[in-house]
Order: structure tokens, then C-alpha cells, then sequence
């Protein structure tokens, strides 16, 4: 697999997981209350799951989401998979019940 190298204007990634499901990490400018944010997705069993997390709406809030996006690695992709697949498992259990 080629792996290309970042870019300082880069908006976002695709990270695998130690599994080989991919992440999607991207960043907005801002959400509704005009914070900035970081958004992660993945798919688990057919459904999307997206964890949106915002930081302060200063500059510092800007340069805290981009160092967490600089910094995304398998670990923390790992980490969301297994918060996705819980989600996922969790309302299928329910559905089921």
C-alpha cells in the first residue's frame, strides 16, 4: 500500500484501524455555534457512525482541533472503532429485543 504524505492544508485523512476498517477523520470550520470541529465516521455492519467533536470557537480552539487532527494515529482510530462497534452491536441488540 502506497501511504502519501500530509499536507499542512489537508482537511482530511483516512486512518485503518489495526483491523483494517477505515476511519474518516475531517475537519469544518465551524459547527452551528460557530466552534470548530472534527468529525470522525466509520462504517460498522452497513451503518455509518460519526462522532463530531467541537472545540472552543477561539484561535486556540483552531489549533487544538488541528493538532488533534495532525495527531490521529491507529491508536485513536482503534479506540473510535471500538466506540462504533459497541453503538452499532448495542442498537442491534435492541432491535432484536
Amino acid at each position: 500500500m502506497k501511504i502519501y504524505e500530509s499536507h499542512e492544508d489537508d482537511f482530511a485523512k483516512i486512518v485503518r484501524t489495526s483491523s483494517g476498517r477505515q476511519v474518516l477523520i475531517y475537519c469544518d470550520s465551524d459547527d452551528d455555534d460557530g466552534r470548530p470541529q472534527m468529525m470522525m465516521m466509520t462504517v460498522v455492519d452497513d451503518v455509518t457512525v460519526q462522532i463530531n467533536a467541537g472545540f472552543n470557537s477561539t484561535i486556540e480552539g483552531c489549533d487544538t482541533r488541528d493538532l488533534s487532527f495532525n495527531n490521529y494515529d491507529i491508536a485513536a482510530a482503534d479506540k473510535f472503532e471500538a466506540t462504533a462497534i459497541r453503538a452499532v452491536l448495542g442498537n442491534q441488540a435492541t432491535d432484536k429485543g
